[in-house]
């Protein structure tokens, strides 16, 4: 099917560009990608493993005073400056702090979670509510592993097309899509973990992303060597990055926001 297509549409790919940098355009706020999970606010979802009943009555952060250096001053969750805040989640509308704890107020007790960090233009936290406290049970993409999942099949969908079409114009077997799968499965994780626990995501994409296009140009180059030369590696592999870059973001945000 996907053959068929490229096949009776010789201008596709031109036109998709033309789309991937209107869309940039039109929604530069949102457009950034691989699957990255750039949103301005903070969301922390909260799983309960406890012997007593918890009724819920509302929550607050308590985040880094600048004057004092220390983490004493107090904003409390309610109103319109938190959607969202129940039993099970906590989505802050307001800018998210460097480093902050979330208090959350039970009707019988009150608990205070670890002190969290921001990262990047994005902040997600998972905390684990026992009968001894609050744990951060954060994963490790620091964000829900059902939106990383999603992150990375909007990825390799995107790149395979592109590499399609790209293979078939250049009568590339085919089958050498498979490695387009395998650089992805490689690439895609590491980028990520290393944004979301050391870099942060905003320099993380800055530096990672032109890393990640070398790699995989020469990764293209090596294992299609007789059908692409370094050239057009590294054009096919910069084709595939700004699909996946721009329109996987776009994409990502419409399935997860």
């Amino acid at each position: 099917m996907l053959v068929a297509l490229i096949r009776h549409n010789s201008t596709l790919m031109n036109n998709f560009f033309r789309l991937l940098f209107l869309l940039l355009i039109l929604n530069s706020e949102n457009a950034f990608a691989d699957a990255t999970p750039f949103k301005p606010n903070e969301q922390i979802d909260i799983i309960y493993k406890t012997s007593i009943e918890l009724q819920y009555d509302s929550c607050g952060i308590i985040y880094r005073n600048y004057k004092t250096n220390q983490l004493d001053t107090f904003f409390h969750c309610e109103g319109g400056e938190c959607i969202g805040a129940d039993m099970n989640n906590i989505k802050l509308t307001r800018a998210v702090p460097e480093n902050f704890r979330v208090i959350i107020y039970f009707k019988n007790k009150i608990l205070t979670s670890p002190q969290l960090n921001e990262n990047g233009l994005n902040s997600y936290h998972q905390l684990l509510i026992t009968d001894t406290g609050i744990k951060d049970i954060t994963p490790i993409f620091k964000t829900p592993y059902s939106n990383y999942f999603i992150a990375l099949l909007i990825t390799i969908l995107l790149e395979l097309f592109v590499a399609a079409g790209y293979f078939w114009r250049h009568k590339i077997q085919l089958s050498n899509l498979r490695y387009i799968v395998y650089f992805n499965l490689l690439t895609h994780p590491i980028l990520w973990i290393v944004s979301a626990n050391v870099t942060g995501f905003a320099i993380g994409n800055l530096i990672g992303e032109p890393i990640v296009l070398i790699i995989e140009a020469l990764l293209l180059h090596k294992f299609i060597n007789s059908k692409l030369t370094i050239g057009k590696s590294y054009w096919l592999s910069f084709q595939m990055n700004l699909v996946s870059f721009i329109l996987g973001g776009f994409l990502y945000f419409l399935i997860t926001y």
